[in-house]
C-alpha cells in the first residue's frame, strides 16, 4: 500500500477551480479540513494552485486537491497528509479524514468517492478513465468493495498490504 491516504472523487458540477480556491480561503467553509490544518500547526494556511503536466494541484495546508484538466472525466484526487496506518488504526484520524472527504464530495456534487492505495489511484487519475470504468476495473482486480474502510488495510509483523478499495457514499 502506498504511504498516504488518497481518494478519487467526481467533479460532477464542473465547479470553476478558481472559485474553489476562493472558497477554501473562507474561514470554516470546510471545517474538517480547517480542523486538520490546525492540528498540524498550519498557522497560516495558504491556498496555492500549481499547474503541472496538465494537472492543477491545490495545496491547502496538509491537504492536496488535484484535478486533471486533460482528463475529460472530471475526476478529482484528494490527498490527505496522513499515513494509511494512522488513518485506519487511529479512530480520530479516520473520522476527520472521512469528514474531509465528505466535505469535498458535497462541494463537487459527488455521490461516491473511492479510497484506494496511491499505487493504483494515480493510474486512474492520470488516465482518461471514466468513473464507471474505474469501478469495473477495481471490481475485476479486487472483487467487491470493502464493507468498511478499515477492511482495506492489512498489517502484518513485517509489512503492510492493501486488500482492495472502499467506496464512500453520500
Amino acid at each position: 500500500m502506498g504511504e498516504i491516504v488518497t481518494v478519487l472523487f467526481q467533479n460532477r458540477n464542473n465547479i470553476n477551480l478558481g472559485l474553489f480556491c476562493k472558497t477554501l480561503e473562507e474561514v470554516n467553509f470546510f471545517p474538517a479540513a480547517s480542523s486538520l490544518n490546525k492540528l498540524d500547526d498550519e498557522q497560516v494556511v495558504q491556498v496555492k494552485p500549481v499547474m503541472f503536466l496538465g494537472c492543477i494541484e491545490i495545496k491547502f495546508g496538509s491537504i492536496y486537491y488535484k484535478f486533471n484538466k486533460q482528463n475529460q472525466q472530471n475526476l478529482g484526487f484528494l490527498i490527505v497528509n496522513r499515513s494509511w496506518s494512522d488513518f485506519l488504526s487511529y479512530p480520530p484520524t479516520t473520522t476527520i479524514t472521512r469528514k474531509i472527504c465528505l466535505e469535498v464530495m458535497e462541494y463537487f456534487d459527488s455521490t461516491e468517492a473511492i479510497y484506494l492505495s496511491d499505487m493504483y489511484s494515480y493510474d486512474y487519475f492520470y488516465d482518461n478513465t471514466s468513473w464507471s470504468d474505474i469501478k469495473k476495473s477495481l471490481s475485476r482486480r479486487f472483487g467487491s468493495p470493502a464493507n468498511k474502510v478499515e477492511d482495506i488495510y492489512k498489517e502484518f509483523e513485517e509489512h503492510i498490504e492493501t486488500d482492495g478499495y472502499f467506496i464512500e457514499k453520500r
